[in-house]
């Protein structure tokens, strides 16, 4: 009978220890439970902060989906979310889901704005279109005599081929500094 009783306690001892190692399986499947339960509620609760949206706000947000901050001297920043895709003005930098992009008078001869935008910014349509490259300005849009005229005509520039106006170096400068001041380099994307 010893070798049974002895036989019997082993069994005993193995049957404790693998009660408890399934025990301590246990309450690490527990702790893991746990933690998913409580990273779980944080979601439910990031959820449920965006389920109490305000409704008006987004309304407004879909009405006009950017922002425009006036920088001073006929300038402004045309903020859009990047996700829209729309794209005006001189792109100055990326922030964060934003594109930051810099408008003014100038800008809008260059690149006219949309009507609602030039209209909202006070822009009056303009009456030429051009390109500028270098010391060149290449009446895209309007007479180039009225838009000679218009920048100063014999004082800023030094003559006119055509659609072509050819400007005195250092009015290029100062034709650029009246009418918008020079513009930063675009962003990339």
């Amino acid at each position: 009978m010893p070798t049974n009783l002895a036989s019997a306690l082993t069994q005993v001892d193995d049957s404790v220890a693998k009660a408890f190692a399934d025990l301590g399986t246990l309450a690490e499947s527990a702790r893991h439970a746990q933690d998913s339960l409580q990273h779980a509620m944080r979601e439910a609760q990031r959820a449920a902060a965006l389920v109490d949206f305000d409704d008006k706000a987004l309304q407004e947000f879909l009405t006009k989906p950017y922002l425009v901050r006036a920088l001073g001297n006929g300038q402004y920043e045309l903020i859009v979310p990047r996700f829209i895709g729309f794209r005006a003005g001189w792109p100055v930098r990326h922030d964060g889901p934003y594109t930051v992009y810099l408008v003014s008078k100038f800008i809008n001869m260059l690149a006219p704005l949309p009507d609602w935008l030039a209209g909202e910014l006070g822009f009056a349509a303009p009456s030429f279109g051009a390109a500028l490259d270098g010391n060149t300005l290449t009446i895209t849009r309007g007479d180039p005599a009225a838009v000679m005229e218009k920048l100063g005509g014999p004082k800023t520039i030094a003559r006119r081929e055509g659609n072509r106006l050819i400007l005195r170096p250092a009015s290029r400068f100062d034709i650029l500094r009246r009418e918008a001041h020079p513009l930063p380099a675009p962003v990339a994307g």
